[in-house]
C-alpha cells in the first residue's frame, strides 16, 4: 500500500515536471531559433550604461536607451556597442559636455549625446531616452 502511494506521487511529480519543461519552451519558443541572426528577440531599443569622472573628485553614471526604428538599425548599434559606449565615455570627459550634465542640461546633452551615437551609427538616431542619471 505504501509503495503505491510512492509510485503515483513519482508519476504525478514526472508528469507535472514535463507538462512545466513543455510550457516553457512553448513560451520562449522565439528565443530558441537559432537560424536567424540574433537569438534574442528584437525589442526596438538598445540599452547603454556608461560611468565617467565629472571632476577629480565626483563620477558619472549614466544608462541610456535608444529606440531604434528597424531591425536592421538594431542589429548594427547592437554590433557596435562596444564602440558606441567608447564614443559616448569620451564625449562625457569633455569639459564642455561634462559642464553641461553637472547643471543638468538634459535636453542640451541629449542633442550632444544623439550626434556621438549618429558618428557611430549607420542610420541616424532620433532620440534617446535617460533611465539614470547620478553624479555621486
Amino acid at each position: 500500500m505504501k509503495k503505491d502511494y510512492v509510485s503515483v506521487w513519482l508519476i504525478s511529480f514526472t508528469i507535472i515536471l514535463i507538462l512545466l519543461c513543455l510550457s516553457l519552451s512553448f513560451y520562449y519558443r522565439d528565443d530558441f531559433r537559432l537560424s536567424t541572426l540574433s537569438v534574442k528577440k528584437f525589442r526596438g531599443q538598445i540599452q547603454c550604461s556608461v560611468y565617467a569622472n565629472a571632476t577629480e573628485k565626483s563620477c558619472m553614471s549614466l544608462s541610456l536607451s535608444i529606440p531604434c526604428s528597424s531591425k536592421e538599425q538594431y542589429n548594427d548599434l547592437n554590433n557596435k556597442l562596444p564602440r558606441l559606449r567608447h564614443e559616448l565615455l569620451l564625449s562625457l570627459s569633455r569639459p564642455e559636455v561634462n559642464e553641461i550634465m553637472r547643471k543638468g542640461k538634459l535636453e542640451e546633452a541629449k542633442k550632444h549625446l544623439i550626434q556621438t551615437i549618429n558618428q557611430v551609427a549607420k542610420e541616424p538616431v532620433e532620440d534617446l531616452y535617460f533611465d539614470s542619471f547620478s553624479l555621486f
